[in-house]
């Protein structure tokens, strides 16, 4: 499922293509990894602070991988280069990922 508040996220083109190879990314890995049945992408723009929540179902993996694992390692890094901030959750019941990042 997908929801947003905004037709057009106002990011300039590469910190746009960032974001879009984030989310193409966590869902990707939802979808291959996490046997989800389910994933929820809202993406919000509100007083120059876009947010975006990806949530899924499935089986959750342990958030210490972080530092190791290249693929979630690299998102972090990209995001962190466009000044993006992240957060994940994850649990048996699914995985959360927040991500904010300045418009």
């Amino acid at each position: 499922k997908f929801q947003t508040n905004t037709e057009k996220v106002n990011l300039d083109k590469d910190r746009s293509m960032v974001l879009y190879r984030v989310i193409q990314e966590f869902i990707q890995n939802a979808i291959k990894h996490s046997q989800a049945e389910e994933i929820d992408v809202l993406l919000m723009e509100k007083e120059g602070l876009i947010t975006l929540n990806i949530e899924d179902n499935g089986l959750g993996f342990d958030t210490k991988i972080k530092e190791t694992s290249k693929g979630l390692s690299g998102v972090i890094d990209r995001l962190q280069k466009i000044k993006g901030k992240v957060n994940i959750d994850s649990s048996d019941r699914g995985t959360s990922v927040f991500i904010s990042i300045k418009s």
